[in-house]
């Protein structure tokens, strides 16, 4: 593949006060015990409003209350709703689906040692409980260790959440993964048995009414480590595998007819993790991951599957480059906030974008923890006997990006330094960042920063780059004047918007919600 080599040293960007504060009201988000496995807290409702699930009260054990608003665009509430769990259930993820609004949530029963798979069903006008029912449950029997039993991927929220109270999160061996097909008609959850002497997963698929259309279980091949399994728009289930040679396995199932197909890509001297998958259509899908060399990130790669021609149609190798180094090497050197060389360990794809004309933007962040006794590592799998309570920090470091057209040519890439320092209870609920990519051709960032000697983060930094040159055009801090803490997982991008929730301190009770308009200069 030709190369093209982009410098990004030039740090030529524009500071001002462009993205306008236009409201901020107080949230009802009042617990500081939010849970740090990945979810889905709200959700927009088209261009004029969103639904949030807010958590007003709960510890990190024990009963805990929320309330399900609805709200417009000048943070008015139109409705709001009390919900309450007890310490066996945490709720998920909320999705609007079927004109109505989806809250799916995990039961996990550790006295009679069950766990299900909730969803509770929302009028969306007026926050009226529909229904709820149960997706899947199923008996939780002992871990079983088996020499060359297959795993499952660990990821960096579930690598936190092995630190914190057991029960706090929903425990390993107890939860449950949801994914969607392209046109969002097909729903498909899984979970994982641990139990047998061959790692398990059991399937469900189920449309956007949540009728059940099939169920079966997929097996995990041994010496091999899965990435998660999905499902394109004819109900198609697709395995992703990779065994530590670096072979990549892509497996299309048909729980109907049980029939199979692989595809592979066969392994290589470095290793490769972080595997990412995206659709392009019901028979080609893109894979990407990254190359590391003696635990060290050195390169990226993505390859496309075409099953209707049943091949790997191609692979893209691009290491990574001495401008990248250079550039980061000048950046810490110059600047106190970090300590020593960049080491290249722990970063990992935190978004993979590709649109309708193979343009791909891969996006790595690294990611670490710091506890004594412990050593994290992105390759690592789920095991149970890494869950144990202990003290520690959440490292949230520096983004590369890098972007490719259809002839898998590189158009640019990009280094931004950053470091964000937390107490591992806090995992990166409020570090690490939210992106966007608009149909205008911003790739847009929005993390939190610390001015202060303390290290809470107090500031909210918008970087903003233009997607067909990859020049920074934007490196602001947002109005701001609370000193807000972000929650990260409380905020919603529009094409001209952005909403975003803050707390005051890193363990606070009080909430903000702001709103910003994109669309000055």
């Amino acid at each position: 593949m030709k190369r093209l080599l982009i410098l990004f040293f030039s740090t030529c960007y524009f500071v001002a006060n462009a993205q306008v504060l236009t409201v901020s009201n107080a949230f009802t988000i009042a617990s500081s015990s939010l849970e740090t496995l990945q979810q889905i807290s709200c959700a927009a409702l088209g261009k004029d409003a969103f639904i949030s699930l807010n958590k007003t009260k709960g510890a990190q054990l024990g009963t805990s209350t929320y309330v399900l608003e609805k709200y417009n665009m000048d943070l008015t509430i139109a409705f709001s709703i009390p919900l309450s769990v007890g310490v066996e259930e945490d709720y998920k993820e909320l999705h609007v689906l079927n004109n109505e609004l989806y809250l799916f949530s995990e039961i996990h029963d550790m006295l009679n040692k069950k766990k299900a798979l909730k969803v509770y069903r929302f009028n969306l006008s007026t926050g009226a409980l529909l229904g709820d029912k149960i997706i899947h449950e199923q008996k939780v029997n002992p871990w079983l260790v088996a020499m060359a039993k297959g795993a499952s991927k660990e990821s960096f929220e579930q690598a936190v959440s092995s630190a914190l109270p057991y029960n706090f999160n929903t425990p390993l061996e107890y939860q449950y993964s949801l994914e969607f097909s392209p046109d969002k008609k097909i729903i498909l959850v899984y979970t994982y048995d641990y139990s047998q002497k061959t790692l398990v997963a059991e399937t469900v698929i189920l449309d956007a009414a949540l009728n059940v259309l099939q169920t079966g279980n997929v097996s995990i091949d041994n010496n091999f480590v899965n990435y998660g399994i999905f499902v394109n728009n004819r109900q198609e289930l697709h395995i992703l595998n990779c065994d530590k040679m670096g072979r990549i396995v892509l497996v299309r199932f048909d729980l109907a007819t049980r029939d199979i197909v692989f595809l592979d890509v066969q392994g290589s001297i470095s290793k490769r993790e972080g595997l990412r998958l995206c659709f392009l259509n019901d028979d080609e899908i893109y894979v990407a991951n990254i190359t590391v060399t003696n635990k060290k990130f050195s390169g990226i790669m993505y390859s496309k599957f075409n099953f209707n021609e049943r091949i790997v149609e191609k692979l893209n190798f691009y290491d990574l480059s001495d401008g990248i180094k250079q550039t980061s090497a000048a950046i810490r050197s110059a600047s106190k906030t970090f300590s020593g060389e960049e080491n290249w360990m722990n970063y990992q794809i935190t978004n993979f974008y590709l649109n309708e004309y193979e343009k791909i933007i891969l996006v790595l962040e690294k990611k670490d923890i710091e506890s004594i006794g412990y050593v994290y590592e992105s390759g690592s799998v789920n095991d149970i006997k890494n869950w144990q309570e202990k003290l520690g920090k959440v490292h949230a470091e520096s983004v590369v990006l890098y972007a490719f057209n259809k002839k898998d040519e590189l158009l640019w890439e990009n280094y931004f330094a950053k470091n964000q320092v937390n107490d591992i209870s806090g995992g990166i609920t409020s570090s690490s960042y939210t992106m966007h990519v608009s149909d205008e051709g911003k790739v847009r960032m929005l993390y939190a920063s610390s001015d202060n000697a303390t290290g809470v983060y107090n500031q909210l930094k918008y970087v903003e780059w233009d997607e067909l040159s990859g020049n920074k055009v934007k490196e602001i801090s947002l109005e701001n004047i609370e000193g807000l803490t972000l929650l990260r997982n409380y905020s919603l991008w529009w094409e001209n918007k952005l909403f975003l929730v803050g707390k005051k301190g890193l363990l606070g009770k009080k909430t903000y919600a702001n709103l910003y308009d994109l669309s000055s200069k």
